[in-house]
């Protein structure tokens, strides 16, 4: 969800398609890299070790969404922040920006 809001507030200060392009590269560049170290780290560690290591942060990151979860308060904190800054800076701007932009196109 924060993505989502992270691309809307740079598609208002930036060209979309440029905000499109540099996302997509990015989610290209670290699909290559995850499949990359996928295919490597288990040629370089031996398979015993590999199978603890991926044992411990399953069990890590399992506690670490459970705590998460149960404290509550981050995400919509930055929900609510989010939203307003966003209504800030439409009412600053009053709209005119974008929909000049709209009608002219």
């Amino acid at each position: 969800m924060f993505f989502i809001y992270l691309y809307k507030i740079l598609a208002m200060r930036h060209p979309r398609k440029l905000v499109l392009a540099g996302c997509l590269s990015a989610l290209t560049v670290m699909t290559a890299l995850s499949a990359s170290l996928g295919w490597v780290a288990p040629n370089l560690i031996s398979r015993k070790w590999t199978h603890h290591v991926t044992t411990l942060l399953f069990f890590v990151f399992g506690i670490w969404s459970l705590w998460e979860g149960f404290k509550e308060d981050g995400e919509s904190e930055d929900l609510a922040e989010m939203e307003a800054k966003l209504d800030a800076d439409f009412k600053s701007n009053k709209g005119d920006s974008k929909t000049k932009s709209k009608v002219s196109a």
